[in-house]
């Protein structure tokens, strides 16, 4: 419990250490639904996607990912999802499984927005643990 205490304490005040002194009017808006993937290993492919929430600075989410991992079976890994812009082009994102499949992790992400706010891509890393590739893109319902 004070090795998980420490380690939200660490994340947190890590994101506060990035984040950039943006004006109202120059943040980004990454509020919508994103789908995308993470990669581990060589060839493992996890498919996922996050509903995004946003005020000022501050972006809420959750995402479902395909469960390629844990002891309980589910219809997909749940997770609570907080991020912060950092400098630049910048998002800072930690996701927090929920407990479905049996998972209680964090994994930190650090993603860079492209292509008008509507790519992210970066690197997603577990402390003391794995490290993967990932990317979500922005799906905008049309006619």
């Amino acid at each position: 419990m004070f090795k998980q205490i420490l380690a939200t304490l660490f994340l947190t005040l890590f994101s506060f250490s990035l984040l950039a002194n943006a004006t109202e009017q120059e943040v980004p808006n990454l509020a919508g639904m994103w789908v995308g993937y993470y990669k581990y290993g060589e060839n493992t492919f996890v498919e996922c996607s996050m509903v995004l929430e946003q005020k000022s600075t501050i972006i809420k989410g959750k995402m479902i990912e395909v469960q390629t991992f844990g002891d309980e079976p589910s219809i997909g890994l749940s997770a609570d999802i907080t991020a912060t812009f950092v400098k630049s082009n910048g998002v800072f994102m930690v996701k927090q499984y929920d407990g479905s499949g049996g998972q209680q992790g964090k994994v930190v992400y650090n993603l860079t927005r492209s292509h008008n706010d509507s790519v992210l891509t970066g690197k997603w890393f577990i402390k003391d643990g794995p490290s993967g590739y990932v990317k979500f893109m922005r799906y905008v319902a049309s006619n």
